[in-house]
């Protein structure tokens, strides 16, 4: 897949959008960065053969998605992209394919042993616009949320505006499949607001939030608080630490391991019947031709001992 484009300017504000898009597809493996070894390209400068370190290619992006008077919008946005990519994806200590195995392999590093997560893994999208009509507030739909956030690669299942007697609240839950997949994505969905400072910590602390979105992945915090989020939260999901939730996959995948033997076995014993009255069925039909054979050799002595004995009779017949 080539990354060149056609050359359009964005916005300054469709710049954060596109460059997560990017992100995204950074994430999916659409374009391979490595060349060989330790040596790496840039996807977003097909023209130019350069080879960098993985440090140099971050140290690029980043100076070019930081913008000059020379860079088109485009250009800044797909190297933002690459930014975040390398920010959250990549260890740039260590070679990118070892890096990337490392995350695929164990989505869970990035999380505490204690620390809770609202499972089915859900997250948090805050400061959503709202506007006023016929007395109560209103905002987007939840489907509108959920296409946005699958054009940016996180895969929701479904986006929940959350409602109260005022209307809409400006707030949403956003969930995500319940197995590692589905948390790798809400991870990736907390890290990419992390990147643009709109995390958690960055809602709470701002002093003016304007317009923008906010977002993260649910916690214990956010499940125990007493707003309309931890309501929904303890009506739709429970508190798990990583190796709750593993242990439960354990157990689970231990008791259809045990399910299948016992099917297994079941169709054993059911096919080791099925055999023996095979077998007494072919021996049962065997004994049958044997009896039919033995009477049909009976008969026909039987047959030809009245033959010979009529035709002695016909003889002392004649003989007289």
């Amino acid at each position: 897949m080539s990354f060149s484009e056609e050359e359009t300017d964005l916005s300054e504000s469709e710049v954060e959008d596109y460059s997560i898009q990017w992100y995204a597809k950074l994430k999916d493996g659409h374009e391979k960065l490595e060349v060989s070894g330790e040596e790496y390209s840039c996807p977003f400068c097909p023209g130019k053969v350069h080879k960098y370190s993985l440090k140099d290619l971050y140290q690029h992006a980043s100076g070019v998605s930081k913008g000059s008077t020379k860079r088109k919008m485009k250009d800044r946005g797909q190297h933002l992209g690459l930014v975040r990519y390398i920010d959250s994806d990549v260890d740039i200590k260590k070679p990118l394919g070892e890096s990337i195995k490392k995350k695929a392999d164990d989505p869970t590093a990035s999380a505490g042993p204690s620390e809770k997560f609202v499972h089915p893994w859900m997250g948090i999208v805050a400061n959503i616009p709202r506007k006023k009509r016929d007395g109560r507030y209103v905002g987007d739909s939840g489907s509108k949320l959920r296409d946005d956030f699958t054009l940016k690669g996180f895969n929701p299942l479904k986006v929940q505006p959350l409602w109260n007697r005022t209307g809409f609240s400006g707030y949403a839950i956003i969930e995500f499949n319940k197995d590692w997949p589905g948390f790798c994505n809400a991870m990736a969905f907390e890290k990419s607001f992390e990147a643009e400072h709109h995390g958690k910590r960055d809602y709470h602390e701002a002093c003016d939030r304007g317009a923008t979105l906010y977002g993260w992945i649910a916690r214990a915090d956010d499940y125990d608080s007493s707003t309309i989020i931890g309501e929904h939260l303890r009506k739709k999901a429970d508190l798990k630490t990583i190796a709750d939730v593993q242990e439960e996959e354990k157990q689970r995948t231990s008791m259809l391991v045990s399910h299948l033997a016992n099917e297994i076995e079941v169709k054993d014993e059911h096919i080791k019947d099925t055999e023996i009255k095979y077998n007494e069925t072919i021996q049962s039909i065997s004994n049958l031709m044997t009896q039919k054979d033995e009477m049909h050799r009976l008969y026909n002595e039987g047959m030809s001992s009245q033959y010979h004995n009529e035709n002695c009779d016909n003889f002392f017949f004649l003989m007289i």
